[in-house]
């Protein structure tokens, strides 16, 4: 095609930020007979690509996908100490996001403001009157408010009494191909047309005044503009010629400007103008990393926006025109993040800080500390964070934020600050991913008492195409009021949790019968652990040479997963203390070396499961213990291993690493704590759960294969001798080694 004769300019998906859409040209193949064109046009049916039946925006979107896979694919399979740069932070961290929860996002977000603006407009009229005559059918109407919270929220939305559509700001700060902008103009449109806007005017509007897209990813950006473009010239013919350019741009790093080419044109400058542009460079040198979470708070925006005007105006000499056009790009950007917009929908990127460079993992420490685990994390605190009072944020992100001790701050920040107004909790799998997330939309406005509307998409609910209509019946579906998730230890947004249960956390908590005197870490488990069978197991107990060790383990209640010995010499506890120069280690302190408590495994991929770990013993970070209370040690063995405890397991930690923390939050129910038949019924189980792990010879308390005794021809003599014949084998065991005891 790059010779393509038609008498309409060809659309470049290559143009820079300032360039004429008709300088550059798409760049396939002028050949048909092999290759993606040909895959595109016989093998695609046609229906996909027709602009009437909402399927090209899907096709460019998973097409991409489907191009990064590649480097996708080579990034993920890095070590996990490898550090990712631009490039591939670009790669890894692009993720195509559904269309029905692209639609769920901007319609309870771009839809809800406008529909509250409406109600504010015409108060005869109730939000599902309204919303039936744009057809949104994944638009979840509020919950019932008390009265006062009504009053708050007409207050709030009196501010909207006069706005009109081309007031509202609508922001995607990490893009990818541009899908979500597809639909918020669709979701325009039928906002302009109700207005009485023509459907031509009301595209060029929405173009000029509504949409805005950032992404670090240069290819990602050339399709959304050209997909935007698309939806233009849907309602607009001549679009290509009116000189009409989508604010959609990719962030680039300032370096990418040699610091020669800015010093030559600093002539051109003030005194105020240079220490403006200086300013920018520095807060845009990582700009391809850290993308849209780039801090403009101490930028000088007046001064700035005075200089793109010159730019705009051809101001300066034709020596400028190269580098003033990207200082004039990172100028835009830096105006689009510094800005308050109505509404920000994204998917942003997932990616934890193992996998961030030194000088990125301290970029977010230091501007999202309450955030600094996840990216994903600082996007929703920052762009929740840029809304205008009463705007929307919809982003969907991973479910950790909701539950994670490392997004507690992150939590109580954004409770306090906003309202939740909506929740769409999603299984692994809904998103093709294999992990849980959630879109979570936020309003700009602290109403402390509103009832948020909360419930849960399953993978069966999308196996078979997308959800017909939301919620989902059944599935977990709630209104509840964000203040109840301030009621639990840690605030998790345990949406589901009744309210009864949400009251029984006003009981004492475990931690207020045990403690944690933390965990042993020997720094070399190769060298300073064993099995039992692999020592002397006359030296097996002995407080100067090898002790019990609990590690976690399969699941098993109540007692045994006890096959580990951890040497407990003098010169092995020094060690632990002191480090040996090359591993992290430590030991708990004195007072708790032997003491008798519950222990369990810090990771499983079932149901968790609580044993006793017997006097004498200890344990590591593996086989997470506390140490409890004599008195109330069976009630709490007890508890921990009931249904009850799965219950609220589930609110305060719902995946499979139950911390410390997450075990001493635990209430102790007053009539429990005082029931002695719980007691006896817990030494029961015990007992039986100790006779039958002795029963097998990975047991340190084995003495014979109780079968034996039901064998016919074996008398007690017989017997006797097999039991006999054990012990000696135990007795005059020897370790492999000499390395092995001390």
């Amino acid at each position: 095609m790059s010779a393509y004769p038609c008498s309409q300019p060809v659309l470049s998906i290559t143009k820079g930020p300032r360039q004429c859409h008709t300088s550059l040209i798409l760049s396939f193949t002028p050949s048909y007979q092999n290759g993606v064109i040909k895959e595109l046009v016989t093998e695609v049916p046609r229906d996909d690509f027709d602009v009437e039946k909402e399927g090209q925006v899907e096709i460019i979107g998973w097409l991409y996908q489907y191009y990064n896979e590649v480097p996708k694919n080579a990034a993920v399979a890095q070590p996990k100490s490898h550090k990712y740069g631009d490039q591939e932070l670009a790669s890894a961290t692009q993720l195509f996001t559904p269309d029905w929860i692209v639609k769920y996002m901007v319609q309870n977000s771009l839809g809800k403001l406008w529909i509250h603006a409406l109600m504010t407009r015409h108060p005869e009229e109730n939000e599902t009157e309204l919303v039936a005559k744009f057809n949104w059918q994944y638009y979840m109407p509020d919950a019932p408010q008390t009265a006062e919270t009504v009053v708050n929220i007409q207050k709030a939305d009196q501010e909207l009494a006069n706005l009109q559509p081309q007031d509202i700001s609508f922001l995607d700060p990490s893009m990818g191909s541009g899908h979500i902008l597809v639909y918020a103009f669709d979701v325009l449109m039928a906002i302009y047309t109700a207005e009485g806007y023509g459907e031509r005017e009301a595209a060029g509007q929405i173009v000029k005044h509504n949409l805005q897209g950032l992404d670090i990813d240069a290819r990602a950006q050339q399709l959304a503009y050209f997909a935007v473009m698309m939806k233009l010239r849907q309602f607009d013919r001549r679009a290509l010629s009116r000189n009409i350019s989508p604010e959609v741009y990719d962030i680039p790093s300032s370096t990418e400007v040699s610091k020669g080419s800015v010093e030559l044109l600093m002539d051109n400058f003030t005194k105020e103008e240079a220490q403006a542009i200086y300013d920018l460079m520095a807060a845009f040198q990582n700009g391809r990393e850290v993308g849209s979470l780039v801090d403009t708070s101490k930028l000088s925006l007046e001064t700035l926006q005075n200089i793109a005007e010159k730019i705009d105006q051809g101001a300066y000499n034709q020596t400028f025109v190269r580098v003033g056009e990207k200082i004039h790009q990172l100028i835009q950007i830096a105006l689009i993040l510094s800005e308050q917009h109505d509404i920000i929908v994204t998917n942003p990127p997932y990616l934890g800080t193992a996998r961030l460079n030194n000088s990125y993992s301290q970029f977010l420490k230091h501007y999202y500390s309450d955030a600094k685990a996840d990216l994903f994390a600082a996007f929703l605190e920052k762009m929740t964070g840029s809304l205008k009072r009463g705007g929307y944020s919809a982003l969907v992100t991973m479910q950790s934020w909701m539950f994670l001790s490392s997004f507690e701050k992150l939590r109580k920040g954004l409770l306090a600050k906003y309202t939740l107004s909506n929740l769409m909790h999603m299984e692994n799998g809904v998103m093709g991913i294999a992990f849980g997330t959630a879109v979570s939309i936020f309003r700009n406005i602290p109403l402390t008492m509103f009832n948020g509307t909360y419930h849960q998409i399953k993978y069966r609910d999308v196996q078979n195409g997308d959800p017909a209509s939301l919620p989902v019946a059944g599935n977990r579906y709630n209104r509840t009021n964000q203040t109840n998730f301030g009621k639990i230890p840690g605030s998790p947004i345990a949406y589901w949790a009744s309210s009864r249960m949400i009251e029984d956390f006003s009981f004492p908590k475990i931690k207020n019968v045990s403690i944690s005197p933390s965990q042993n870490v020997t720094g070399n488990n190769k060298k300073w652990t064993r099995l039992f069978w692999e020592v002397n197991s006359l030296l097996i107990s002995n407080k100067d040479h090898w002790i019990f060790y609990a590690k976690g383990g399969g699941y098993r209640k109540w007692y045994g997963n006890l096959t580990t010995v951890i040497n407990w010499s003098r010169e092995a506890r020094l060690t632990y203390e002191k480090g040996d120069g090359k591993h992290a280690s430590q030991i708990i302190p004195k007072k708790y070396w032997y003491k008798k408590g519950i222990t369990w495994g810090l990771i499983t991929s079932s149901l968790p499961s609580f044993r006793e770990m017997p006097e004498g013993s200890t344990f590591d970070k593996g086989g997470s213990t506390i140490i409890v209370k004599l008195e109330k040690y069976k009630i709490i063995l007890g508890l921990l291993n009931s249904n009850v405890f799965l219950k609220f397991a589930s609110i305060l930690n719902p995946t499979l690493n139950f911390q410390v923390r997450d075990i001493q939050n635990m209430p102790i129910i007053s009539k429990i704590s005082q029931d002695n038949q719980i007691t006896e019924l817990v030494n029961l189980t015990i007992k039986a759960s100790q006779n039958d792990w002795n029963c097998f010879e990975n047991s340190w308390n084995f003495h014979y294969d109780p079968l034996i005794n039901n064998i016919a021809e074996h008398n007690p003599l017989t017997i006797w001798l097999i039991l006999l014949f054990t012990c000696l084998i135990r007795i005059t065991s020897s370790p492999p080694s000499q390395t092995m005891a001390t």
